[in-house]
């Protein structure tokens, strides 16, 4: 390979835009299952060559995707040709996802697949879902997550009825929404699920018949397609005793106390409010009606081999997808 293709290859690394997933699971794995005890039999004498030729390469391994049986099976038996701290920190890290990396890439961005939203791209879902708590260690747990669209407002509408029927105890969630005037794009992160009712109490507060919901796990996002579309501002929720939620069933999806306040038919001029309370004010909509909503459920699928997940309830596994409340 010549120096500027080695140069495009690291580039392409770096920047995780090298997508050839379909060719390493329909050759790489291939190859390797057919072919590696040929290759251990006879590896002695070439074993310096093959050193010489992967040396440049060997670091640009994702080895945080192995899952163990992967690792132990096509890769361990050539460890010889592995720097040893390279080797020490692969079996460290096995042993601790948790383990601060100092020589192997970080695992990819989280992908999604079949994701459909006429509000924003995929990669913008991407940015959005990164943002989401313990999303680092549930992709190095070879947990992944796929959103799932429960409601659309011009397909389903813009009631609060239509969004509890729809929404509730689907565990966590996204909400997009897009404003009617500005186009600018809002929404949030709820953690735990709507119309919550099975869980620890201390997350519950009920005032005058509303359900505030605590957690430093949500956050809101915004951002205008108008100025810059992958610029997006995000919020934690403060803390404290400032709510992440407010789970009315009058009441459509609300964050915080007034941060973004849904009432009903949210397609309407003056049916929805942001007034910032338990966020920062990233929104610049204040008195506004969307013209589009979505929410997603967010669901985690795990492989065979999951790890790192005792923060997930075992009951709400079903068919390897887990979609209860992350908190």
């Amino acid at each position: 390979m010549q120096h500027a293709e080695k140069d495009i290859l690291n580039f392409l690394v770096a920047t995780d835009e090298l997508l050839i997933d379909g060719v390493l699971e329909e050759g790489q794995w291939h190859l390797i299952e057919k072919r590696y005890k040929w290759i251990l039999c006879n590896l002695d004498l070439e074993l310096a060559n093959l050193k010489n030729i992967l040396y440049s390469y060997i670091p640009l391994i994702r080895f945080t995707e192995f899952t163990v049986n992967q690792l132990y099976t096509f890769v361990w038996p050539f460890r010889d040709i592995i720097d040893i701290k390279l080797r020490n920190e692969i079996a460290d890290f096995q042993n601790n996802l948790k383990l601060q990396l100092n020589i192997i890439l970080e695992p990819r961005q989280p992908k999604l697949h079949f994701f459909e939203s006429s509000i924003i791209t995929p990669l913008q879902a991407i940015k959005i879902i990164h943002r989401i708590p313990k999303i680092k260690q549930l992709t190095l747990s070879k947990i992944h997550c796929e959103l799932n669209l429960l409601l659309r407002g011009t397909r389903d509408g813009f009631t609060s009825k239509v969004f509890h029927k729809l929404c509730d105890n689907k565990g966590a969630t996204i909400v997009i929404m897009k404003v009617r005037t500005s186009g600018e794009i809002i929404g949030g992160y709820n953690p735990i699920c709507w119309g919550y009712q099975d869980g620890p109490e201390s997350l519950i507060y009920i005032d005058s018949c509303r359900k505030y919901l605590y957690t430093n796990k949500s956050f809101i996002f915004s951002f205008n397609p108008r100025k810059n579309s992958q610029n997006i501002k995000f919020s934690s929720a403060k803390g404290n005793n400032n709510p992440a939620i407010k789970d009315d069933l009058q009441l459509g999806p609300c964050f915080g106390k007034q941060d973004i306040h849904m009432t009903d038919d949210f397609n309407k001029n003056g049916k929805c409010t942001s007034q910032s309370s338990s966020f920062d004010d990233i929104i610049s909509a204040k008195n506004f009606s969307i013209i589009e909503y979505e929410v997603f459920q967010v669901v985690y699928k795990r492989s065979d081999e999951n790890r790192w997940i005792s923060f997930m309830n075992p009951k709400y596994f079903k068919n390897d997808k887990y979609i209860g409340p992350v908190y």
